[in-house]
């Protein structure tokens, strides 16, 4: 995946570095072929992830409910440095994918979360209504408005009526991904769904790089809205 804007970046270190004392903390030894877990098997709540990557190529890492549904991710970690994943997650199996290259489907690694406790269902919530999504070149457009409340379920349905690749990825207020619409060719529809689980600013963009590596969200592929 293409590498995620600075201001992302730091609204997501500046999370991490602010946000709650996590539960549980879990390694995750990332390589250019290896994604090694210390305990695949955690308690229910607030579980940190942290990724330490040893190989020589940039990764990421994503923890996965059912049908490959993101729960929480963590991009651009560069060869050498440790970054955390933090997700609050009800019991169930999960996966965790570490990305090397940040393409393909990655290196996967099951995981399996017990007890009580936690906000975050394996499960993909039931969606309570559809918004679709265009995306031209280089712009997004809603056929809904984007009135969304807390705990709502809603499933994105992105067009992408442009003739380049576009994704379409939501950020909650601290600048974490809740999940994204992998990126598409020209003339394809795919969908998503999003939980909503905190009122604030959430953001949405664009990732992908034109062929001279500027991203889309950097021509216009970005905006936000706020869930109450």
């Amino acid at each position: 995946m293409p590498k995620v804007f600075a201001a992302v970046l730091l609204a997501a270190v500046l999370a991490a570095c602010g946000s709650e004392a996590a539960d549980t903390t879990v390694a995750v030894t990332g390589s250019d072929s290896k994604c090694d877990v210390a305990d695949t098997s955690l308690k229910a709540g607030k579980i940190r992830f942290n990724l330490t990557n040893e190989g020589k190529l940039t990764t990421e890492l994503y923890v996965l409910g059912e049908k490959d549904r993101i729960i929480g991710e963590v991009e651009n970690v560069t060869p050498g440095v440790t970054r955390p994943l933090e997700a609050n997650l009800k019991a169930g199996k999960y996966t965790l994918v570490c990305k090397p290259g940040q393409t393909g489907e990655g290196i996967r690694q099951p995981i399996t979360v017990t007890g009580e406790g936690g906000e975050t269902s394996a499960e993909s919530a039931e969606a309570e209504r559809k918004i679709e999504v265009e995306a031209r070149d280089y712009a997004f457009t809603f056929e809904s408005p984007l009135e969304i409340a807390r705990g709502d379920a809603v499933e994105f349905e992105l067009k992408n009526l442009g003739t380049e690749q576009h994704e379409f990825e939501v950020l909650n207020p601290t600048g974490a991904a809740i999940g994204e619409i992998e990126a598409i060719d020209a003339g394809k529809e795919a969908e998503a769904t999003f939980e909503f689980t905190e009122t604030g600013t959430y953001s949405y963009q664009c990732l992908v790089e034109t062929a001279d590596g500027v991203e889309h969200s950097e021509k216009g592929m970005k905006g936000t809205f706020t869930v109450s």
